[in-house]
């Protein structure tokens, strides 16, 4: 259907995808900000975004100074805060590409980076200092990964190649090709996104069966599946490729869930979501889901009540107005007593402690990252724990909803 550009696309991205060092965090896509204790909660949107864009702002110039200080862990925490309140700050984005080039994973580096490039490219005169900032970040990609400009030429010239095609040929089976290929090659990573094809609310599930399991939609064990298909798309883009349950679109990026479970077959990377308080459903969200809920257990002394949380992997459980913080743990005995630093085997996810969900927070952004064995999990912007242990890497990412729970911005990407 399309000139063999195709074939040198795929090559390029192979090889850059090879090349490559482990994904690192990543931040949070599309949440808005919490409500404040003087803010109404239906306020309209247009009123908060201008507020937003200025405390995102104030946060990344505090991450600047801290980084220009040297403190590069408290500079990255108060950066990620910063995309809670406007996930496309150019010079939030900007900031953690520079520290994490100084930190490490470099991947992750070129990441943030190419992001801020595209937003600063939007609008040059949205501040004084963007022409330094866009020079700047182009100097950087080009030590990070010489291929980045070439590649993303590449991807820009060929989406508008498919966007003509689809003009053309605006047929069904045409637009389903179109927005496959775009998922499949990560354009929206590298293309501007008024550059790339204009399809449409595209249902990305093959036209007919697969055996591939992962990247189809499935029913709940119930037997209930409703999933309409902008919402489909949307969730397949933020890196999910197994949906199930029933979703409700509330508003941009915004889900009221039941019994729905996201997947994403991943090793090393990050998820994120942000949970809306006041559910009555248990939401959770692990890394490494491969366990057997039924040899997981809570250090705590309150076992009992927490012996139906299912714990299958790392990171996080929330359920009625608090969050249970989910970490590995390999020796316990019956009276669920464990060592705090995990033995060479094992490492079964357990309930370390329990996160009380105060303040006048509407929702709770949670952010879990990991590289090999290297895991971190942030909850508001606050890092809640850090560990680095040879744990399994057995089982995807994982997003779960029992009963009815209200989710925004539920996202994975990794390798």
């Amino acid at each position: 259907m399309f000139s063999v550009r195709a074939i040198a696309v795929i090559a390029t991205v192979s090889f850059s995808l090879f090349a490559a060092e482990e994904i690192g965090p990543f931040g949070p896509r599309v949440i808005n900000p919490p409500a404040d204790a003087d803010t109404k909660a239906d306020a309209p949107k247009t009123e908060e975004r201008p507020r937003d864009k200025v405390a995102a702002s104030g946060f990344a110039a505090a991450a600047a100074k801290l980084a220009q200080d040297g403190k590069f862990e408290k500079a990255r925490d108060i950066a990620f805060k910063a995309l809670i309140y406007d996930e496309n700050c150019p010079q939030a984005l900007y900031e953690l590409g520079k520290i994490f080039e100084r930190t490490g994973p470099r991947t992750a580096a070129a990441d943030f980076l190419s992001r801020a490039l595209r937003e600063i490219r939007k609008d040059e005169t949205g501040g004084p200092n963007y022409p330094s900032m866009r020079m700047d970040a182009e100097r950087r990609l080009l030590t990070l990964n010489p291929y980045t400009q070439q590649l993303s030429a590449i991807l820009t010239e060929y989406a508008q190649e498919m966007d003509a095609v689809y003009k053309k040929s605006p047929d069904s089976l045409i637009q389903s090709e179109v927005a496959e290929r775009v998922q499949k090659l990560h354009m929206a990573d590298y293309v501007a996104a008024e550059k790339l094809p204009k399809v449409g609310a595209v249902a990305l599930a093959p036209s007919t069966p697969s055996k591939d399991t992962s990247a189809v939609v499935t029913s709940t064990s119930s037997g209930t599946m409703d999933v309409p298909p902008d919402v489909e798309r949307a969730l397949r883009q933020a890196g999910w490729t197994k949906i199930t349950g029933k979703w409700t679109k509330k508003s941009e990026n915004v889900y009221e869930v039941t019994d729905g479970k996201l997947e994403a077959a991943k090793t090393n990377g990050a998820i994120q979501v942000a949970v809306h308080r006041g559910g009555t459903g248990t939401v959770k969200a692990f890394v490494r889901n491969g366990f057997d809920a039924a040899t997981s257990t809570s250090s705590s002394s309150t076992t009992t009540s927490k012996s139906n949380l299912g714990l299958t992997g790392y990171g996080m459980v929330f359920q009625g107005g608090k969050a249970n913080l989910i970490t590995p743990c390999q020796n316990y005995s019956s009276s669920y007593s464990y060592s705090v630093v995990p033995s060479n085997t094992g490492f079964k996810p357990l309930v370390e402690r329990e996160i009380a969900l105060v303040g006048a927070l509407a929702k709770d952004v949670l952010l879990v990252s990991i590289n090999e064995g290297a895991c971190e999990i942030h909850l508001n912007g606050k890092k809640e724990k850090a560990f680095n242990y040879k744990v399994p890497k057995d089982g995807p990412f994982a997003i779960e909803v029992k009963g009815t729970a209200t989710i925004e911005a539920p996202g994975a990407k990794g390798q």
